[in-house]
């Protein structure tokens, strides 16, 4: 398994994931690849809902759009609530994503409230990690807010995409 994508260092502040509060990172991969892990830098407070840790495509403004191409449902209540948070590993079903295309990891959850949830650690101080961004919606992903200078703590993982059989070399 290679690391492909990642912002991880300088993180700030945290951002609410609950109720109608729904967090992503974007990314643009620079090569095509198969992701199969993200790891996140997460808080807990209190005992928080259940979650869906999903990949999307976005569109032209950064907003995660269509079904979600690979994603899996999480339980993060075991999750540290030292105010330092933690890097938190969430394996996915493989997916393929091309490169020089917009993807958004996006944390769902299923309920919860201010004093129970799960919070993302991010950086504020500038576009740092300059092919992405946050983006967050407030009403359960009707409609999101894209945040250029913010950048969520992300581990992108996977592997080579495989080789297209039309495309393989067949010997002998």
């Amino acid at each position: 398994m290679e690391k492909y994508e990642s912002y991880e260092t300088g993180d700030t502040a945290e951002a609410n994931c609950f109720g109608d509060y729904v967090s992503s990172m974007t990314f643009i991969p620079e090569v095509e690849h198969n992701i199969t892990r993200v790891i996140l830098k997460l808080i807990r407070l209190g005992s928080p809902p259940g979650y869906r840790i999903a990949i999307y495509k976005c569109d032209a403004n950064h907003k995660p759009i269509e079904d979600e191409l690979t994603g899996v449902d999480v339980d993060l209540s075991e999750v540290t609530p030292d105010p330092g948070g933690e890097w938190v590993i969430i394996d996915l079903p493989s997916c393929l994503l091309e490169e020089v295309k917009e993807y958004a990891i996006t944390m769902w959850p299923d309920g919860g409230t201010t004093s129970n949830q799960v919070k993302w650690r991010y950086e504020i101080d500038g576009d740092v990690y300059v092919r992405g961004m946050y983006v967050y919606s407030t009403n359960g992903g009707d409609t999101w807010t894209a945040q250029p200078i913010v950048d969520m703590m992300f581990q992108e993982w996977g592997g080579p995409a495989a080789v297209p059989f039309s495309k393989a070399h067949i010997i002998g």
